[in-house]
């Protein structure tokens, strides 16, 4: 074989993979934009007035729920409202990641990512206070 023809079946190569990872790429943004849903002020107040309205907690600081600890409180507002609601819903309010998702009508298993992306975002911004 020859250098020019290794340098075609290279190139041939290169081209296949840059292709299939474009496809790869798209078909997996069309799958988000499918199950993904955009959470507004409305929907939120409503899951946790549904699920805590008789709540000795349930007072008017985030979403509801009394925050006492100011870099916790912070640190949370820095946050996005999905991202916020998973962490509340999550750790605040002892729901499972299928009960969230299945609130959010988001696919539990991004449901499991955010949370874990959130936590790391949190300890990064947490360390830097410190």
């Amino acid at each position: 074989m020859s250098i020019e023809n290794i340098e075609i079946i290279f190139d041939s190569f290169c081209r296949k993979v840059l292709r299939n990872r474009l496809i790869d790429y798209r078909r997996n943004e069309a799958y988000r934009r499918a199950w993904e849903v955009e959470l507004d002020d409305i929907q939120v107040k409503q899951i946790l007035e549904e699920e805590y309205q008789n709540d000795e907690y349930f007072v008017n600081k985030l979403y509801g729920l009394e925050i006492k600890d100011e870099e916790l409180y912070f640190l949370l507002t820095a946050l996005s409202e999905q991202d916020q609601l998973i962490i509340l819903l999550s750790y605040f309010l002892g729901f499972s990641d299928a009960e969230i998702s299945t609130k959010l009508n988001v696919p539990r298993r991004t449901i499991t990512y955010k949370r874990h992306r959130i936590l790391g975002e949190l300890r990064k911004r947490g360390e830097q206070i410190e």
